[in-house]
């Protein structure tokens, strides 16, 4: 009688957006949606993870290393692969479907009241910081998913993008004056 070897297939980078979907339903649940009276409704309603597939994988697997190791690791990783300014705030492009100014305006408000920073606007994209603890910690919240998948769940957000941080003085790069 001959034994069969098990193999293991490699995790693909659907299989983590799928993983850390499943952990973001088992650990928060559903997010409760910003609503401000006189403001144009920004989420979808109700949220979701079916839009997680919006977010770029390098937050996902901070979400994971953060649930996994902690919050020392989480920010070593966003430090490792770049996400992280001196001032420990994560940058990230919000890509939207539109650049009319009403739906820009009213997303960066939106973001605003998630605890997001915008520091840019152009077309049809926003850019914001956030604190890397407040981003990590958001979904500890009552009724809040992670801070991406909150994010994700906006009605005009088609892509959420890492946000190149220039690289340190002397790492064969030069100063863009961040």
């Amino acid at each position: 009688m001959q034994a069969r070897a098990r193999v293991r297939a490699p995790v693909t980078g659907w299989a983590c957006a799928l993983l850390l979907a499943l952990l973001v339903v088992a650990c928060g649940g559903g997010g409760a949606a910003p609503n401000t009276p006189g403001l144009a409704r920004t989420t979808a309603s109700p949220p979701s993870t079916r839009n997680i597939d919006k977010v770029d994988e390098v937050f996902l697997r901070l979400l994971i290393v953060y649930q996994a190791q902690g919050l020392d690791a989480a920010r070593q990783f966003a430090r490792d692969q770049g996400l992280m300014t001196p001032k420990e705030d994560v940058r990230v492009t919000l890509v939207l479907d539109s650049d009319d100014p009403a739906v820009v305006d009213g997303t960066a408000l939106a973001v605003g009241r998630l605890g997001g920073r915008v520091t840019a606007t152009f077309g049809n994209q926003i850019e914001i910081a956030v604190p890397v603890q407040a981003a990590l910690e958001y979904g500890k919240a009552a009724n809040k998913q992670s801070f991406f998948a909150d994010l994700a769940d906006f009605a005009h957000i088609r892509d959420i993008r890492r946000t190149p941080i220039a690289q340190p003085v002397g790492a064969g790069s030069r100063p863009t004056g961040e």
